[in-house]
């Protein structure tokens, strides 16, 4: 769980707009797209690093811990590899909630353009949830604008 949690903190770390990487990104818009592009993936590279060195301990650890308690089934198979496995499932068990949760963003923001676009009266489109509102897990990944949202903006 504890690993689960630092692999989210490191992906948010390097995609929101609230730490230096994304902020070095957009301050190299100033000189062109090729500057972009070219700290855009030297960043994402570096992004990797960070999960790789926690999935890594997280597994040497694991592996100790499922030698440490169960040392007598130690002689008759690699009971390190058990407790890697009880890591490995116990970092899946959150992911359909995660899926669950991110999946209905894409579904609210739909529903308030179709109200839009349908012209259906603006208490429809007061009720449902706005893109920046629509899910827990948003913070972790890049803003996404809708069609709805560009109609409102003022530019």
């Amino acid at each position: 769980m504890v690993a689960g949690w630092a692999i989210g903190f490191t992906s948010e770390y390097f995609t929101s707009d609230h730490y230096p990487p994304v902020k070095d990104i957009a301050k190299n818009a100033e000189t062109g797209p090729a500057t972009v592009v070219i700290s855009g993936i030297a960043k994402g590279n570096l992004s990797t690093a960070p999960a790789v060195v926690l999935v890594a301990i997280t597994i040497g650890i694991s592996y100790w811990m499922g030698e440490q308690f169960a040392p007598d089934l130690a002689d008759f198979m690699d009971i390190g590899l058990y407790g890697v496995a009880l890591a490995a499932i116990g970092m899946l068990a959150t992911t359909g909630v995660v899926v669950a949760v991110d999946a209905y963003g894409p579904i609210a923001d739909n529903a308030g353009g179709i109200a839009e676009m349908a012209e259906l009266p603006p208490e429809v489109r007061e009720r449902s949830p706005t893109p920046w509102t629509r899910s827990a897990t948003r913070p972790l990944r890049s803003p996404r604008v809708s069609q709805s949202d560009l109609r409102r903006s003022p530019h």
